[in-house]
């Protein structure tokens, strides 16, 4: 809520605080955020730091006491050395994980905390803040996990290394000193490179999961105009252009670590070259050669490690600097909020500014000046688009972003509100409502009792029909007056309801205003003539008319109930032959329950494992090669460890030159291959799996449309985001972490055991064990740390991401409520129970990094012991000393890569069965017909009436023949229903709300296999409207839904309107203007930029009535034979909406129409009936008398 004592004059509210973009101190800001923790980070680098010095002298020492053949004594102190080096390291690397994701846990939820609280703005972007809020602001954990660590190792270990190196032999040093500058300054030149293409990387993901969740929202409009496949190429192009933006940023990042890599070999090996060239001529001891040789890549270790991380330092700042700018956005109210029922107004205006320079633009809301005291039942009529729903927004202190405000008014808060289209956050009805009511069970069942709620109780908001969404909203307001608000705002609570709610609705809201102020935006005359002020808003001259009563509105249309005559059965007057063929003449196609796929018969869910092959099939060989390039980059560090050590000692031995050019080049060649490899590694193990992350949205997507129009959850910001983005995101970003890992553990492993058996063959007693705790024991122990903490990562995250999408959505009606804060402290406890799994799951990956480095550590102490009595007897020569001892070391970081695949593991196998959970291809439309399946020709009939015979004879049918209709799981809602439609009819169907109509629209559009009895349809037959010539073939489906509520898309008019068409027959400017000026749309083009006028997300810069004609217009445009209409005059005042309906009849002249309403003025003397919810239904003609 806004400050009480501010009063609302002209203000910006779209303006923000300058973005933080690309601050130079952003890191050394972080790195000071913890001081007592970056220096308990700091105590524990110089530990590791420690480790690395104490490692190298035990092995140089123990190397020169073994190659001398001394065993006993003189080994002990070389192995107490390597043993302590190695425990130090193992300690340091345990806490430096810990320590530094608690750093990171500590300013993330500082960040959450303010990410959460910003989707509360009014306007919001709420994908976008919702994946920074989660996934993607979890991306810092490894610029603290990987980047602190390492840039504070730059700051200590080269230092340290060179110190000791300094004191041992003074050439070596100033080989260091010389080649170390260069690592830094090509880090800093990729890297500008790197955080540009990062950046570009983040706003098309940014793109990727807004249009994601736009498609969801659209669901049913794309479904009904029949626009799936281009959609779905439409996605499929936004996926590859994200993956290819993605491929660019990870090859100049990985190209960053290729470059240290290159650099940093080739300095060693030019100190290895130069120490060998020396220890030859007998100009430096063995000792001191072994020693720099191992210290050297020490000194550049912690440079390749920033680089490598250093495309996750990008991605992790860059989320970073998009969290604080939208933190730090400044959104202030409009509002002076008032503790009294006080509601006034005075020169109260609301402008939205124009995205570009150009004419000023037209008011949302004109100047209003009213003023009301007290209780009391206030109605705001206006024609459709007149400024009704921005100024309940405006009493709400909800105007978007970019709203200007003039004047000043006061109101009271808080404020219940129930908009047009109602947004839910929990899981049932009953949690619904007793949010609302603040547990208040009671009454909220005796209110659901009252509104026709009851029996859905249990049920999940997502699912409830419109009309039933409606009452609910309504039912959560009264509720809330009942614990606190002042004033309750319900815009259109009568719209979409049949007769009986609609009367339950208005006498809820007549008995509320008796002890409450309530504001009610409406075309409902039954509900201004019970309004104890009437507020008009008017174009033409904005203001009011106020103290309208009762008596008042004997000016007001009359909604009048059309007497109707029941007569007999369509199945009556059509008969159909159900077992008929196909034939010639076929004039209809069929649909029967025997041969129709629903989603519920579906294929069952594969386990994770197929799933998983499935899933990576494609990309199969791309991994595999990534494998076996990450095992041969391991192999190849291995033996340029391995080769250089026996080039020192061989050389130790005073041996020409030409002895040791061999070894001089294998120093060289894997040192370059091993940077090669793994750069190709990396491009080839993200590159499967974006390219598998892609095919992954594109399937689910199917999946989803799949389910249909009756699939509500789609439309969930929260869902889609989590099943499209948040899923398919963890597939990709586990993939080269799971799979690739443990393959290229295992060769390298096995490599290394092989390698070593041929050198001594008793090592295998050593190598095998160690191997086997490294790629199986350390992998246990993880998991037994982890206790599932990373699969509950992933569970948390994803709910996190659901929940504050859905919050998000829920907005504007939470925050006026004053539900904001407890929304946000559950959203909270969300968050804390996920960093609660991230610190256990680092601390067992820690505990399995400990492992591997024991083990491996120890079999390094047992090898060199072991070497020693090798050579001693004369199984070995010396520099195979060097070659045994240094192996293992070099395999630690493989082996911890496969212990971080295993904590991950069931993470990616949780993803993967949530996947297996849908189907893997879209199941048949149910409305897709089987070849030959029809009815008799006309003159075939047997007992059909002649009046029937005379309005079907030669003209297309949409025939029902004895359905009945379920969604899966459900209850049937609709049985044994006969009725047929011709383009001489109208089909006409009403009833309760919840009673089926949009479920058998559903049918109708081939959505929803009919369970019983048989659905016919039309065949491509010529036809001819009022504005199209005859046409006997053409592309585009046969049935077109205009559904209830339609979501209008985030672009302009000419692109929401072009929806009705597919892409290859697009309609030009001229037909696009010809059916606004059908559908009453004339205003909008006048007012706006024409045909370019964005209409905003779902619609915002619309009214209600103009989003629901503009859905209407898209219909129109289809070449459809059938169009089904789903309230068309919902939000529309009754001028408008006569009008409109008039249009609609002449634009759908010839064609089958199928209308959903409750205006009981929509039918004309002719048109058919169809009345649900009262058993056995069917179609009798329209009479009025």
């Amino acid at each position: 809520m806004s400050d009480p004592t501010h009063r609302g004059r002209a203000r910006d509210r779209g303006r923000a605080e300058p973005g933080v973009g690309r601050d130079p101190q952003l890191q050394r800001e972080l790195l000071l955020r913890d001081r007592p923790r970056l220096i308990a980070l700091t105590l524990v680098t110089l530990l590791r730091a420690a480790g690395v010095l104490l490692i190298a002298e035990g092995l140089a020492r123990g190397i020169v006491a073994a190659v001398a053949g001394q065993v006993g004594g003189p080994m002990e102190l070389p192995l107490l050395l390597l043993a302590g080096g190695i425990l130090a390291r193992l300690v340091a690397e345990w806490a430096t994980r810990v320590v530094a994701a608690r750093t990171g846990a500590a300013i993330k939820a500082e960040l959450r905390g303010g990410l959460l609280g910003a989707l509360l703005r009014p306007g919001v972007d709420t994908p976008r803040v919702a994946l920074l809020a989660g996934r993607r602001l979890d991306e810092l954990d490894r610029y603290f996990l990987d980047v602190v660590p390492a840039t504070l190792g730059v700051a200590v270990v080269p230092a340290a290394v060179l110190v000791r190196v300094l004191g041992a032999d003074l050439l070596s040093t100033i080989i260091l000193v010389l080649t170390l500058p260069l690592v830094p300054v090509f880090l800093a030149l990729v890297g500008m490179h790197t955080r540009d293409e990062v950046a570009r990387a983040s706003t098309a993901l940014d793109r990727l999961a807004a249009h994601l969740v736009e498609l969801a929202r659209g669901l049913p409009v794309i479904v009904g105009l029949g626009r799936l496949d281009e959609q779905r190429g439409a996605l499929a192009d936004i996926a590859e252009r994200h993956r290819r933006a993605t491929v660019r940023t990870l090859r100049t990042a990985f190209l960053s670590a290729l470059v240290l890599e290159l650099i940093a070999t080739i300095s060693v090996a030019v100190v290895a070259v130069v120490i060998g060239i020396r220890l030859i001529n007998g100009g430096l001891p063995l000792e001191t050669g072994l020693l720099v040789l191992v210290l050297a890549p020490e000194c550049f270790a912690p440079f390749r490690a920033l680089g490598s991380a250093f495309h996750a330092a990008e991605d992790g700042l860059d989320a970073l600097r998009r969290a604080r700018r939208v933190v730090v956005e400044r959104v202030g109210g409009t509002r002076r909020a008032t503790a009294t029922q006080t509601l006034r107004l005075v020169d109260v205006s609301v402008t939205y500014a124009a995205a570009e320079p150009g004419p000023a633009p037209t008011p949302a809301l004109g100047a209003v000046n009213a003023e009301h005291h007290g209780p009391g039942l206030i109605a705001v009529t206006a024609p459709s688009g007149g400024g009704k729903s921005t100024l309940l927004s405006l009493l709400a202190d909800r105007l978007g972003p970019g709203a200007l405000v003039t004047g000043e008014f006061d109101a009271p808060a808080p404020a219940a509100v129930a908009r047009q289209h109602p947004r839910t956050t929990e899981p049932r009805v009953l949690d619904e409502l007793l949010l609302w009511s603040e547990g208040a069970e009671t009454e909220s069942r005796v209110l659901a009792e009252r509104l026709g709620l009851l029996p859905l109780l249990a049920h999940d908001p997502a699912t409830l029909s419109p009309g039933e969404l409606r009452r609910l909203a309504v039912a959560r307001a009264a509720l809330r007056l009942g614990t606190g608000a002042r004033i309750a705002l319900l815009d259109e609570p009568s719209s979409q309801l049949d007769a009986a709610s609609a009367a339950a609705v208005r006498d809820l809201i007549r008995e509320l205003a008796d002890d409450h102020l309530v504001v009610v935006a409406t075309h409902d005359p039954l509900l201004v003539a019970l309004a104890d002020a009437r507020w008009r808003l008017d174009d033409a001259a904005p203001g009011l008319d106020a103290g309208a009563r009762a008596s008042d509105t004997s000016g007001e249309p009359v909604i009048r109930p059309v007497p109707r005559a029941t007569t007999t059965h369509a199945a009556d007057a059509l008969s159909v032959d159900r077992h008929a063929t196909a034939g010639p003449s076929a004039a209809v196609r069929a649909v029967d329950a025997s041969d129709a796929s629903s989603p519920s018969s579906s294929s069952r869910a594969r386990p994770p494992l197929t799933a998983l092959l499935a899933l990576l099939a494609p990309e199969l060989p791309r991994l595999l090669v990534a494998a076996v390039l990450g095992a041969a980059a391991t192999v190849a560090a291995a033996a340029l460890t391995g080769v250089s050590g026996w080039l020192i000692v061989r050389a130790g031995e005073h041996v020409a030159i030409m002895y040791l050019l061999v070894a001089i080049v294998g120093v060289r060649f894997f040192g370059i291959a091993r940077a090669v490899l793994r750069y190709l590694e990396r491009l080839f193990g993200h590159d499967a799996a974006l390219r598998g992350a892609a095919r992954l949205r594109g399937r689910l997507w199917s999946a989803l449309a799949s389910l249909g129009p009756g699939y509500r959850r789609a439309t969930r910001s929260g869902e889609t985001l989590d099943m499209l983005v948040g899923v398919a995101d963890t597939v990709r970003d586990l993939l080269p972490r799971v799979v690739t890992p443990v393959l290229g553990a295992a060769l390298s492993l096995a490599a290394w055991i092989t390698a070593s058996a041929i050198v001594l063959p008793e090592s295998l007693d050593i190598t095998i064990p160690a191997a086997l705790v490294a790629l199986v024991a350390a992998p246990i122990v993880t998991l037994l740390a982890d206790r599932a903490a990373t699969r509950k990562l992933e569970v948390e995250r994803a709910e996190l991401l659901r929940r504050a999408a859905t919050v998000g959505d829920a907005a504007d009606e939470l925050v006026p409520a004053g539900l904001a804060e407890g929304a946000l402290t559950g959203l909270r406890r969300t968050a804390s129970r996920l960093a609660r799994a991230e610190h256990r799951g680092t601390a067992a990956a820690g505990a399995g990094s400990a492992v591997v480095l024991a083990a491996l550590g120890a079999a390094t102490v047992a090898l060199l012991d072991q070497a020693a009595h090798a050579v001693a007897v004369g199984a070995i020569s010396g520099p195979f000393v060097a070659v045994l001892a240094l192996l293992p070391l070099a395999l630690i970081e493989a082996g911890e890569a496969a212990v971080d695949a295993a904590r991950r593991a069931p993470a990616l196998a949780d993803a993967l069965g949530r996947i297996a959970a849908v189907p893997s291809a879209p199941p048949a439309p149910p409305a897709s017909v089987r070849s030959g399946a029809a009815t008799k020709p006309v003159g075939e009939r047997e007992a059909a009436t002649s009046t029937r015979e005379g309005a079907l004879d030669g003209r297309p049918a949409l025939v029902l023949d004895g359905v009945a209709l379920r969604w899966p799981g459900g209850d049937r809602v609709v049985d044994d229903l006969d009725a047929v439609a011709t383009s001489a009819q109208w089909l006409v169907v009403d009833g309760p709300s919840g009673s089926g109509k949009s479920t058998l629209l559903s049918a109708v559009l081939g959505q929803l296999a009919p369970e019983k009895g048989r659905i016919l349809i039309p065949a491509d037959t010529a036809r001819t409207t009022a504005t199209t010539a005859p046409t006997p073939t053409r592309s585009g489906p046969r049935v077109a839904w205009a559904p209830q509520d339609a979501h209008v898309f985030d672009a302009s008019l000419r692109a929401n309107l072009r929806l009705g068409r597919p892409a290859d027959d697009a309609p030009d400017d001229a037909e696009l203007l010809d059916v606004l000026r059908r559908v009453r749309l004339d205003r909008v083009l006048d007012a706006r930029d024409g045909l370019d006028t964005r209409v905003g997300a779902g619609g915002a810069a619309l009214s209600g009535g103009e989003r629901q004609r503009l859905a209407v217009a898209r219909a129109l445009l289809s070449r459809a034979d059938v169009v089904l209409i789903d309230e068309p005059t919902a939000h529309l005042d009754a001028a408008t909406a006569s009008a409109l309906l008039a249009e609609l009849r002449t634009a759908l002249e010839g064609r089958i129409v199928v209308l959903v309403s409750h205006d009981p003025d929509a039918a004309e003397p002719g048109d058919l009936r169809l009345a649900l919810g009262s058993g056995t239904a069917s179609a009798a003609p329209l009479l009025v008398l």
